[in-house]
């Protein structure tokens, strides 16, 4: 029911928004069922690329747990799919004379919403662009996905995802899915 779908999303953007503010993010707005945040505004958030990842990797840990209760409670699992890119945007009050909001405009959240989009065909609950890579590889384990060219693009976009850590059977297969991209991508398919 309505009332029912209000309450499920009370009881899953409340911890959301505050993972979100703990990994120092600006919560954006509510978009239906989703939610858009970013980082490094208004404020200088440094290293805030490894900030988002690790925010998007606590988000699916705690909907993991919030699942059980909402199985109970609603009778449903909820699955989320994060985009993530780092680039240059506009940001501000935006909006008419008599309604504004603080927000980030421009072709990079566009393409973070494109990412987004991917994780359900790529079955992958997060993915992130080269930029955001450069700067998680340090911290967490990732793995190229594939190479796209999103809607409005020419140029393909290198995509990733990351875990928090690996089993060792994960660290195994992750290596040889790297090795064969590697080999895909120069076109050497004797290997």
């Amino acid at each position: 029911t309505p009332v029912q779908v209000s309450k499920l999303l009370h009881k899953y953007f409340s911890p959301m928004t505050r993972i979100i503010t703990n990994h120092h993010g600006t919560l954006d707005k509510f978009i239906g069922d989703a939610l858009m945040a970013f980082w490094n505004a208004p404020l200088d958030v440094a290293d805030h690329q490894k900030l988002a990842v690790k925010a998007a990797l606590q988000m699916l840990m705690t909907l993991y747990h919030l699942n059980k209760e909402f199985q109970q409670e609603f009778g449903v699992d909820m699955r989320i799919g994060v985009g993530i890119h780092c680039g240059m945007v506009s940001v501000g009050n935006m909006g008419s004379s008599e309604l504004f909001d603080y927000t980030i405009i421009g072709d990079m959240v566009n393409l973070g919403s494109r990412l987004e989009g991917l994780t359900k065909p790529y079955k992958q609950s997060v993915i992130f662009s080269e930029s955001v890579y450069r700067k998680a590889k340090d911290i967490l384990p990732c793995r190229m996905i594939d190479k796209v060219v999103v809607k409005g693009k020419t140029q393909g976009e290198s995509i990733y995802t990351a875990k928090k850590s690996l089993t060792p059977a994960e660290e195994k297969a992750w290596a040889y899915h790297s090795t064969a991209m590697n080999f895909y991508y120069r076109m050497d398919f004797e290997h």
